[in-house]
């Protein structure tokens, strides 16, 4: 099914007009440097085709004719290739530049021979049979040439006074009808994606842009040779036939996808996702990196970021437009594994389906204390919060793409993720509203999908009914927090009972809350105001009154998650009623 809608969104970007998607048996591909000629094939210039000179700019993309896949030995491109096979030099200290530069020349000379005529074809040949590199370079003092023969670029040709920014333009229509099926690349089968019989792939191009693949790309579909599972001694990918028309459609399809400034794919930790609608683009597909992704803060303008994420989340949460709502959509998530390319999941449903999904994930993730002009906590955003320095690199390798599975099709949360968040808290001592929201959201939509028991739901704001002892827990710590602080007035104070405390009160109460609740005797007798012991004896006698008549000596993970929530929640409770009474005094 991947391949299929791979296929299938080939063609549907083949049908725009403004796609420039290229057509079969081509591709674009960027290069910095053109080999201008006259008719007569000698060399007018050597032409810059880069906006910048110099630096990392890879230079113009131009259609060139697809290239080789080139894991091993010497494989030659048509009308295009590197300097050292175009022109056989290179700065490197390589043995077989001489053998490159003349595959190059045969290629040429045997591909282009039924169109030998053509003067485009004849001036490139004539440059390639007579055109000195080594004279060239003794004696012209050319600043570009200079270049090409340190960096090694990609080159490829022009015909000085052409309309067509390359040659490959120039002679399109007939390089389309080219012969390029070389007998051991190819085989007459039948394609188990269209079920159609024509040429099959040995080897499939190779899919670039997957983060941490290699560099020169990897295979989607691949066999190695000569192995006990090849079927019935077929060699290579002859074990999954798919022809040569498929195989170009879903390899550009999923290039194009993955290329770099892509607005179809977004990064979450080490997997590289991918996404597209099945017809046409959606006002869903073109938002659809907002939910997962923070986007980068423009310096004119900060808070456009925040109008526009809120307003996209916004969207959502609405609703879809009718028309788009029984659309297909796709999202594939990739992996590098060597020197293939691993799929780490991969989700079809309909637009609407997948809306619903991400609105009850944003739902789930409510809870009391975010800004009024807070934007909606993309999956990035919750995987950062979880880790040391809020560093993407530190999430684990399989979290992001497990947590954006459950999002995706409604499910619960991955267990690492809760003990990841668990991790943090306690070794930083500290509950953000962001962890405080995905401890929610975790136990919320686990207990959702086991037990579908709303009744035992977490909240969005504190709850006094809640009778679990480790949410009641962590609302004691809290009151008991509150209490040394009242105790303090106003001063600061060395060391809090939550820096010293928090970690053995969520997950060995027994060992902590003893000795909390002598120091709390010893807080109280140092506040002044009788009003303000009352308040916090009521508050300690509400707490304690559901607690069972033993504290216990040890919580599991959940109820730690729980004593979180709890001394989150109120926590907030107190910053609430202290805006409140702010308010009434300034009345």
């Amino acid at each position: 099914m991947i391949i299929q809608a791979l296929y299938e969104y080939y063609q549907r970007k083949a049908d725009d007009p403004n796609s420039n998607i290229p057509p079969e048996g081509f591709e674009r591909k960027q290069i910095p440097f053109l080999i201008v000629l006259d008719k007569q094939g000698n060399l007018v210039r050597f032409e810059d085709t880069r906006e910048t000179g110099g630096g990392k700019n890879n230079g113009k993309p131009f259609l060139v004719p697809q290239g080789e896949k080139k894991t091993s030995g010497i494989k030659a491109n048509l009308l295009w290739d590197s300097a050292e096979y175009v022109l056989g030099i290179t700065s490197k200290q390589r043995n077989n530049v001489q053998e490159r530069h003349h595959a190059f020349i045969e290629k040429q000379s045997e591909m282009l021979s039924s169109i030998a005529d053509k003067p485009q074809v004849k001036a490139v040949m004539n440059f390639l049979n007579t055109f000195e590199a080594e004279n060239y370079g003794k004696n012209h003092a050319d600043s570009v040439w200079d270049e090409i023969y340190e960096t090694n670029p990609n080159l490829t040709f022009k015909l000085q006074g052409e309309a067509g920014s390359s040659i490959t333009e120039s002679l399109m229509s007939d390089l389309k009808e080219l012969k390029t099926a070389s007998s051991d690349e190819f085989k007459f089968g039948r394609c188990m994606v269209t079920g159609e019989k024509g040429l099959i792939n040995r080897i499939h191009p190779a899919i670039k842009g997957v983060y941490g693949a290699q560099k020169a790309g990897a295979a989607l579909v691949s066999f190695q040779k000569q192995r006990g599972y090849d079927s019935y001694c077929k060699e290579q990918n002859f074990n999954a036939p798919i022809s040569k028309t498929v195989t170009f459609a879903y390899t550009t399809a999923l290039n194009l996808l993955l290329a770099k400034g892509s607005r179809n794919r977004l990064q979450i930790g080490d997997t590289s996702v991918v996404f597209w609608a099945q017809k046409s683009e959606s006002n869903f597909e073109k938002h659809f990196p907002s939910f997962f992704t923070t986007p980068k803060k423009e310096r004119d303008n900060p808070d456009k970021d925040i109008e526009k994420l809120s307003n996209t989340f916004y969207s959502v949460l609405t609703g879809i437009p009718p028309e788009e709502k029984s659309s297909k959509f796709y999202i594939l998530g990739l992996a590098p594994n060597a020197a293939r390319i691993s799929v780490r999941f991969w989700h079809e449903a309909t637009v609407e389906e997948f809306a619903n999904n991400i609105r009850q994930h944003l739902m789930d993730l409510e809870i009391e204390g975010a800004r009024v002009d807070e934007p909606k906590p993309s999956l990035s955003y919750l995987l950062k919060s979880t880790v040391l320095d809020w560093k993407s690199d530190n999430v684990p390798p399989n979290l992001a793409g497990n947590m954006m599975r459950s999002v995706l099709n409604n499910q619960p949360y991955p267990v690492p993720m809760l003990h990841q968040c668990i991790r943090r808290i306690r070794a930083e001592q500290k509950i953000y509203h962001i962890r405080a929201a995905l401890l929610k959201a975790y136990l919320n939509r686990k207990e959702r999908k086991s037990h579908n028991n709303l009744k035992k739901e977490i909240k969005v704001a504190l709850d006094k009914e809640n009778t679990n002892v480790g949410y009641r827990l962590g609302r004691l710590f809290a009151a008991l927090e509150k209490i040394q602080e009242d105790a303090s007035g106003g001063r600061s104070i060395n060391s809090t009972i939550r820096e010293r405390y928090y970690s053995s009160a969520s997950s060995n109460p027994v060992t902590a809350f003893p000795q909390l609740l002598k120091l709390k005797n010893y807080h109280l007798a140092k506040i002044d105001n009788p009003a303000f012991k009352t308040v916090h004896e009521k508050r300690l006698a509400e707490i304690m009154g559901e607690l069972p008549t033993s504290i216990p000596a040890h919580m599991n993970i959940e109820d730690q998650a729980r004593f979180a929530i709890g001394y989150y929640h109120q926590r907030q409770d107190f910053f609430k009623k202290n805006n409140v009474s702010e308010g009434e005094n300034n009345e």
